[in-house]
């Protein structure tokens, strides 16, 4: 997972091919053009997501190692303090998820989709907001279209779902649906969801960013292809779509 905080961009938790989860925690210094290691996380995690708010980072969901493949789905939340390098358990998430979207907004932090165990629970499709004011977690209702390594970002009281995999049935992590190029949209004013633009490239496990209020999204994957380098631009004042260049290729 990443966030940005005061210039610098932190890099947590995630998985290695020699190691396998790692509860790592590596900062880059933008103004210095340098890397560090922090206190780790307390325990090793992937596909967690992370967001930074009034000088604290959290780190929340994911999944931790288990024997079984694809690890198992956890509900934890962790802040992180730049001032003591120390990380301590906030309250948890309403249920255990991995590989969901997450979007700050007005202080809060809104967590989206995402797989959950394959028994026991089928919150595919939940949606719900932090206070890290009060650690408190309050649901919202729920994501219209189930899907997990999904995105999600917030402009002017909305949040904004786009891409991901579909997640049909119920069986295991429900997968085989494809992936989607479905664009969601919360409003927070009404409590109520709609449909926007689909995007043009149907993608999941991409990475964006909002720049000049605008959301871009860039790679990904597709099913049995290669990893993806399209660059797609999404305007909320007009709802539109535009591609921008592709990523370059790595030699």
């Amino acid at each position: 997972a990443v966030a940005q905080l005061d210039g610098k961009i932190y890099l947590i938790g995630g998985k290695l091919e020699a190691k396998g989860y790692v509860a790592t925690v590596q900062v880059y210094d933008v103004a210095t053009d340098t890397w560090e290691w922090t206190t780790p996380l307390p325990v090793a995690i992937n596909h967690n997501v992370a967001a930074a708010v009034k000088g604290k980072i959290y780190s929340i969901g994911g999944q931790t190692p288990t024997p079984k493949a694809g690890g198992a789905p956890t509900d934890v939340t962790f802040e992180y303090d730049p001032a003591t390098r120390e990380w301590r358990t906030r309250a948890p998430l309403p249920s255990r998820r991995t590989a969901g979207a997450i979007a700050v907004m007005n202080d809060k932090i809104y967590v989206v989709g995402g797989r959950t165990p394959p028994q026991g629970e089928a919150d595919y499709d939940d949606f719900a907001v932090y206070d890290p004011a009060t650690d408190t977690w309050t649901r919202l209702p729920r994501l219209p279209t189930r899907r997990h390594h999904l995105n999600a970002f917030a402009s002017d009281g909305k949040i904004y779902v786009v891409g991901g995999t579909l997640i049909v049935g119920a069986g295991g992590y429900a997968d085989g649906g494809g992936t989607t190029d479905i664009l969601e949209i919360f409003d927070t004013a009404t409590n109520t969801w709609s449909r926007g633009q689909p995007m043009p490239t149907a993608r999941e496990a991409a990475s964006g960013i909002v720049a000049n209020g605008c959301f871009h999204i860039f790679g990904g994957e597709v099913p049995d292809a290669d990893v993806l380098l399209a660059h797609e631009v999404y305007n909320p004042v007009t709802d539109t779509w535009a591609k921008m260049p592709d990523m370059m290729p790595i030699p």
